[in-house]
């Protein structure tokens, strides 16, 4: 009998343990839907992956870009691109390559210019701004076509000067790693109609598969991860 009582006891318990994990899981469920159901109703921001083919890829007929659409079910107003990247950085990795100084890099003290100079394009100074403003945005159902968003122009003239190099070193036979080039970072601020202010982040990485040589395009993608 007293090992009936045990059993039931244990038997009492399992299923009180087993009704609060349901009752757990069951509320973490409805705070997932009602998270969704919030999230749906906010402008929200998405890219896709890009592929490019380009010989240039900062020309200024077809620029690097990347397209941004709106996946929220609401309207966007007074949006806010804040691109960043470690310029120093890329500096530093282009100077690493440059062994027969084809080119010269240098921010110019007290200035917003970058000056780029080519032994074989001359000399340009490009400004290192990164902000970008759109005064409004719909949703993907109502704007069905992305909005075309250029990367930094300071960052696409860097990179073109690294995939320069990047044939020089090729040329050489040497082995190339493409991977070198640092990340970009964009922050988009901006606000719905209701003066309620959001924020995404993503990481931007380009990445090259296949290096044109002799005038030819050179082939790679642009990957976007999105910030959680």
């Amino acid at each position: 009998m007293l090992v009936m009582e045990i059993k039931m006891e244990y038997l009492l318990l399992a299923t009180n343990i087993a009704t609060i994990f349901t009752a757990i899981a069951a509320l973490l469920t409805v705070r997932e839907m009602a998270k969704q159901r919030k999230l749906s109703v906010f402008p929200d921001f998405h890219f896709s992956d890009t592929v490019f083919t380009s010989k240039d890829v900062s020309t200024k007929d077809d620029p690097l870009h990347l397209e941004l659409v709106n996946i929220g079910s609401k309207s966007a107003k007074n949006i806010l691109l804040n691109w960043s990247f470690d310029i120093d950085k890329f500096i530093s990795i282009i100077n690493s390559l440059n062994n027969e100084n084809v080119v010269d890099i240098q921010k110019i003290e007290n200035s917003i210019f970058v000056e780029i100079k080519h032994n074989s394009i001359g000399a340009s100074s490009i400004p290192n701004t990164h902000q970008v403003s759109i005064n409004y945005f719909n949703p993907i159902d109502i704007q069905k076509v992305p909005t075309k968003v250029i990367l930094p122009y300071t960052y696409l003239s860097l990179y073109n000067a690294f995939l320069y190099l990047k044939r020089m070193e090729f040329k050489k036979r040497k082995i190339i790693n493409f991977s070198e080039n640092p990340e970009l970072k964009l922050r988009i601020e901006y606000y719905d109609l209701d003066d309620n202010k959001y924020e995404n982040k993503f990481i931007i990485q380009p990445t090259l598969y296949l290096l044109g040589l002799e005038g030819r395009e050179s082939t790679g993608s642009v990957k976007v991860s999105k910030v959680k």
